[in-house]
């Protein structure tokens, strides 16, 4: 049985006390202004914020996989680099391929599709991989909200 230490996503990166301590200085401040303004949208923005910079580094951080995958035989390394990556940052080896073909399938070849959901965008892999969608499909994902 895996021990709960050994688990990929028990692997914590590490978070220096000063950047953490700018988190929560920004949180108190931007809750501090909504209180002093008398609404919340002040938190929500930020919130909003922090959502759309985690979807951009999901799809950044899918690209360089991508990327890396393209001139991995240019490294000196037996390691695969699923492995390499695995043992790195501490994301699942199954999460690493999902975001590799994602983007290789997906965004690659349809890169105005990047706003979307990295999920449903994964959701679709396959389809894309196995040439599914018409050209019409295409166009048709790209306006969807």
């Amino acid at each position: 049985m895996l021990e709960l230490s050994d688990h990929p996503h028990a692997q914590v990166q590490p978070v220096s006390k000063k950047w953490l301590k700018q988190i929560d200085d920004e949180v108190d401040d931007v809750i501090e202004r909504s209180l002093l303004d008398g609404s919340p949208d002040i938190a929500l923005n930020l919130g909003r914020s922090l959502v759309a910079t985690g979807h951009s580094r999901g799809i950044q951080l899918a690209r360089l996989f991508y990327e890396l995958d393209r001139v991995w035989n240019s490294f000196d390394t037996d390691d695969t680099i699923e492995d390499s990556i695995q043992k790195s940052m501490g994301i699942p080896i199954d999460t690493i391929e999902k975001y590799l073909s994602m983007y290789k399938y997906v965004l690659a070849p349809h890169p105005e599709l990047s706003d979307k959901p990295i999920g449903g965008l994964i959701a679709i892999t396959v389809a894309a991989r196995e040439e599914e969608f018409s050209d019409k499909d295409w166009e048709d994902l790209a306006k969807a909200h």
